[in-house]
């Protein structure tokens, strides 16, 4: 991965992309045969609202703003510098010792905070307990912990399946403007990391945010390919693998590992 640096694997719990256009993202997201939750706002003091791509222990989620709130400027100043792949949220079974861990580290961070977002579905409450970093330096992503208080409502469905046949996700690829500070705070976090085997591989990079998705054969990557080029996503040659380039009410890049392709 050319322009990377890579971080030491991390028990991701889900991923957040920024978007400008909620509805343009999940129709586009749709159209490549992912199946998406239906969109839903999260608690007023949040001021937004999302959609997610459910993976078995992890997922997708496709975050816009609605209404400028203090609790979303940090999500505010991503988008305004390009969106994408922005967040990272990794797992929390335990607040006060997350928090514990954090002071050890030195790393500076927000205190519990609470919050929820209604199912569409069935009208229930999915609550969420986040303890977000604060980074010294101006950042344009956001690291945060994520406690699921509701986790039977959350995989109520269980995983769903993608038309697409998409496996899994192998990594992801968070673009920012300061990908050696990025990646000190992570190699930090890597310490109080407990032992995952669904842990994901996280790069940082100036170059665009990509997800790299693994398919069960290549039949089904190719199909995947087929339909990119249907709704206008473009394959473009890059050294390892495929990369299938956004539109710009979702400025988001799918890398297709190689093998998955042979």
């Amino acid at each position: 991965m050319s322009g990377q640096s890579i971080a030491t694997l991390l028990p991701v719990d889900h991923a957040v992309i920024v978007v400008r256009d909620l509805i343009a993202a999940s129709t586009l997201m749709s159209e490549l045969g992912f199946s998406v939750t239906v969109p839903a706002r999260h608690s007023a003091q949040m001021g937004t609202w999302n959609f997610c791509i459910m993976f078995a222990g992890f997922y997708l989620e496709f975050l816009a703003i609605e209404k400028e709130m203090p609790l979303n400027v940090g999500w505010r100043r991503s988008l305004a510098q390009g969106g994408g792949l922005r967040g990272l949220a990794l797992q929390m079974q335990d607040v006060p010792q997350t928090l514990q861990a954090l002071d050890g580290l030195r790393i500076a961070h927000t205190q519990e905070l609470n919050f929820t977002r209604e199912d569409a579905n069935s009208g229930e409450k999915l609550a969420f307990s986040v303890v977000r970093l604060k980074q010294d330096n101006p950042t344009d992503i956001q690291i945060l912990y994520c406690k699921h208080l509701t986790p039977h409502l959350m995989w109520s469905r269980g995983q769903r399946e993608d038309m697409n046949a998409v496996a899994t996700v192998r990594a992801l690829g968070i673009h920012t403007e300061s990908p050696h500070i990025v990646q000190n705070i992570l190699q930090k976090l890597v310490e109080n990391a407990r032992n995952n085997t669904k842990n994901l591989e996280v790069y940082a990079s100036k170059s665009k945010s990509f997800i790299s998705l693994s398919f069960s054969a290549p039949h089904h990557a190719n199909k995947f390919i087929e339909r990119s080029r249907r709704v206008g996503i473009i394959p473009q040659n890059m050294e390892g693998g495929v990369i299938l380039t956004g539109v710009p009410s979702c400025p988001l890049q799918f890398h297709i590992p190689l093998s998955a392709l042979l």
